[in-house]
């Protein structure tokens, strides 16, 4: 029975009792509330309730950390041993909290203190509310193949979408840490609930979106520990999309960066860790992008521009005395958790991560002089024969303490940071078998207990005929 569109109600509400919107003004674009009735008959769905129990059980909490520097302490474990009563939102926001979140330095505390805080402020048009609860939701269902989850996901997405929208809109919004956050999460979104149709598109238009508005908050945002933590997370995605696409370091993000260095805050994030490897990174991804648009095209500039990056790495590498790592061997290892029987020892989880950066900003340099090695002019042939041989092994070298790292991070919410520095592994001919396929199979099990479907994606991109799923090693994250 259609609407009749008759004023004040009409006919179909009137016998079914409830309250009619009345006459619609098609100039506008109205939607009628079908939550209840998705909820309804997804609850009723048994599939359903066996995810949202389990769901429970994967969002609890990992032992607690907690990384004083230079020393590593055995998390408590804090079981319950019974699951909670709680609703898919509180689930999502539990596995959100659990996987994507993290404490220790620099800054993290801050930040996590913040995503809390803002989570629990009540109103209908809470961006950090919902976009968490769509993050966690849409991990949730690719954890427990859920599509009924995945749907619930989508519409939190959507709804986030539009509050956001309307947060750019308002001036007194549009320079918010929460708004600037409300993107930082949408793009986390697009990576979990990834579509290979669709490719990196939504996620790369999420990011250009806060590469301007990181310049709108201008100085500012650098006052705040809270400021300089988003502007590095999104820093770190700005030069990844560049490397996805080809593209130069947008010119907002390096007057950004100069306003971040010179501030307070960046003075003191700069001296708790020497160098810079930002700086190294936009030199790599401009040279990158300078060699595909053919800005570039002499082989002996291009190979000495690499060189002279590779050199700063490695003076980098050598300033890094209060974050040095140590390597171990682990004889019994019969579970496979460690590649080659090796493990790293790192001050934190977060030196983890940064010596990863470095390592696959390694990898792209050697990569650039392998290419051109061979087309240079003005060496002799022992000179580049000697130069091949630097650089493969450079690449080798890397690409296997990469793989070593993985167990530092794999069970830490840190492990998302492993996706781009195992691909970078993974798409390196020059790498063994074993070593391409023990990063492919990190980002499978990323995919599995953190429901990041992008890293499995990439994972078949690089290797797709490797691993059967049911043969790769099993690690009991939940």
């Amino acid at each position: 029975m259609q609407c009749d569109l008759r004023r004040p109600g009409c006919l179909k509400c009137e016998k079914l009792k409830r309250p009619c919107p009345g006459y619609r003004n098609l100039t506008e674009v109205i939607f009628r509330d079908e939550v209840p009735r998705i909820k309804k008959k997804a609850r009723n769905n048994s599939h359903f309730q066996e995810v949202v129990g389990a769901a429970t059980r994967a969002s609890l909490p990992p032992p607690i950390r907690r990384e004083p520097s230079g020393s590593q302490c055995p998390g408590t474990s804090l079981q319950i041993t019974s699951a909670l009563s709680s609703s898919l939102e509180d689930r999502a926001a539990s596995f959100f909290f659990a996987n994507y979140t993290t404490t220790g330095a620099p800054f993290c505390d801050t930040y996590q203190a913040w995503v809390t805080l803002e989570y629990l402020k009540d109103g209908p048009d809470n961006k950090v509310r919902v976009i968490v609860q769509a993050v966690g939701m849409a991990a949730i269902s690719n954890v427990h193949n859920a599509p009924d989850v995945a749907v619930r996901a989508k519409e939190r997405y959507c709804k986030a979408l539009q509050v956001t929208n309307l947060a750019l809109r308002d001036p007194s919004q549009v320079a918010a840490d929460s708004t600037l956050m409300s993107i930082l999460l949408l793009g986390l979104y697009e990576t979990i609930s990834f579509e290979e149709s669709r490719g990196y598109q939504p996620w790369a238009m999420h990011i250009e979106g806060a590469t301007a508005l990181l310049q709108l908050r201008g100085q500012a945002q650098f006052s705040r520990e809270l400021g300089l933590q988003l502007y590095v997370q999104f820093r770190n995605q700005i030069v990844q999309a560049c490397l996805q696409r080809g593209g130069r370091v947008p010119s907002a993000l390096e007057e950004v960066t100069l306003d971040f260095e010179g501030s307070r805050l960046g003075r003191r994030y700069s001296s708790i860790r020497p160098g810079s490897l930002a700086k190294m990174s936009f030199r790599i991804v401009n040279l990158r992008a300078d060699i595909k648009r053919r800005h570039i095209t002499d082989p002996d500039t291009i190979c000495q521009i690499a060189l002279d990056i590779n050199t700063t790495l490695q003076i980098w590498a050598t300033m890094q005395t209060e974050r040095a790592y140590f390597e171990l061997d682990m004889p019994d290892d019969s579970c496979g958790f460690h590649f080659r029987g090796k493990s790293h020892v790192y001050t934190s989880t977060w030196g983890a991560q940064v010596w990863n950066n470095w390592r696959s900003l390694g990898v792209l340099a050697n990569q650039i002089i392998l290419d051109h090695v061979d087309q240079q002019l003005l060496l002799d042939e022992a000179t580049k024969d000697a130069m091949r041989s630097t650089a493969v092994a450079f690449v080798q070298n890397l690409s296997t303490e990469i793989c070593i790292s993985t167990s530092a991070l794999s069970s830490t919410p840190r492990a998302s940071t492993m996706v781009w520095p195992l691909y970078i592994v993974t798409q390196e001919v020059l790498n063994g078998t074993d070593v391409r396929s023990w990063a492919a199979d990190q980002l499978r099990s990323i995919r599995r207990r953190m429901g990041i479907k992008q890293a499995a994606f990439l994972a078949e991109d690089a290797c797709p005929n490797w691993r059967e799923s049911g043969t790769m090693p099993g690690f009991n994250f939940l």
